[in-house]
């Protein structure tokens, strides 16, 4: 995973991150202190031609989870298709609330 990462980011790592108010969920993503700012030029083409989306938790990724989580009755004994998962943390929250089966 941290190899696949390296082609695109060579100074970031994978890092196990626990996500706020998500019944304790945690998440292999991106390390929290990684630089926010302007990247090397080889980077950013590196970045452009293959970028590490499964690396982030995203916006509205979480929000969507959180909202699963806040309302289980949607998904419960459901079959669940997270489309474009980057992380999984909605197949995750998902498979939490009781979704009978989820595909990422």
């Amino acid at each position: 995973m941290e190899r696949n990462l390296h082609k695109t980011l060579p100074d970031a790592r994978i890092d196990i991150n626990a996500i706020p108010n998500l019944m304790g969920m945690r998440l292999m993503l991106i390390n929290s202190d990684y630089q926010t700012g302007p990247l090397a030029p080889e980077v950013m083409a590196a970045a452009i031609a293959e970028p590490a989306y499964w690396a982030f938790c995203w916006g509205s990724g979480l929000a969507t989870a959180r909202w699963l989580l806040e309302n289980p009755d949607i998904v419960h004994n459901q079959v669940v298709v997270d489309l474009g998962s980057g992380s999984g943390v909605v197949a995750v929250a998902a498979s939490l609330a009781g979704a009978k089966t989820v595909f990422a």
